[in-house]
């Protein structure tokens, strides 16, 4: 696990002003890491319960919180780094984001 990410509370990162992003990457509490081109990203959804889900041609990846329309916005700018799940799962409300759960299903995952 990246131990630098969870030092901090942070649910995210964005990429600086100018820095350009291939991909960016996510931080399951399991100490699971996923690296997602950017090229691989068609469809990202805010549904009516604020998920936020992104489909591409073999993964689906769902983020579970609150918040999340940054992320959304983050990732249709591609602009986001990283995303990771709370290590606690519980929300204090500090943080203008939160990420209780993020689910990876897809064939990769199967391997």
């Amino acid at each position: 696990m990246n131990s630098r990410i969870f030092k901090n509370k942070q649910a995210y990162a964005l990429a600086k002003e100018g820095e350009y992003l291939k991909r960016f990457f996510i931080y399951l509490r399991t100490a699971e890491t996923l690296s997602v081109p950017y090229a691989l990203l068609p469809i990202i959804l805010l549904n009516s319960d604020q998920d936020l889900l992104i489909y591409t041609h073999d993964i689906q990846i769902k983020m579970y919180g609150r918040g999340l329309e940054k992320l959304q916005e983050a990732l249709h700018l591609e602009q986001l780094k990283y995303m990771r799940e709370d290590l606690s799962g519980t929300d204090d409300g500090m943080l203008s984001v939160f990420i209780k759960q993020i689910t990876i299903d897809g064939e990769i995952m199967r391997t």
